[in-house]
């Protein structure tokens, strides 16, 4: 796996509709020999609370299993200490367990749900 790259606007355009990216929000892809397997999106949180928001972590299928996502969760967890937050948050769907357990073996809190068929979640960094 490649360093982590923070993408542009233009890049972050052509995996993402960056107009539902918050005006503070980055972008980041995670590469193994040249090509994209991950990608992380993540915003301010607007509601002041001093949190790093991830709206979007993902792997290829085959990389499951394997430090991709992780890496990609580590880098969230940089960004809000290099921007002074105090939490990381996300919202994810009832019926992703994988990601569910994912984050409960990464320390994020289910502070219950967000809607009918959402969970919230928080980890402090």
């Amino acid at each position: 796996l490649s360093i982590i790259k923070k993408l542009t606007e233009p890049d972050a355009a052509s995996l993402i509709n960056t107009s539902d990216l918050a005006d503070d929000g980055t972008a980041f892809v995670l590469q193994d020999k040249g090509s994209i397997i991950g990608q992380l999106f993540v915003e301010n949180a607007n509601d002041n609370s001093n949190s790093l928001r991830m709206l979007l972590i993902s792997v290829l299928a085959e990389y499951y299993r394997t430090s991709a996502a992780k890496t990609l969760l580590d880098k969230a967890f940089s960004e809000a200490k290099k921007n002074n937050q105090s939490t990381v948050e996300l919202i994810v769907r009832k019926d992703n367990l994988r990601a569910i357990a994912f984050y409960e073996k990464n320390s994020f809190k289910n502070e219950g749900d967000f809607t009918k068929k959402t969970l919230f979640f928080v980890k402090k960094v």
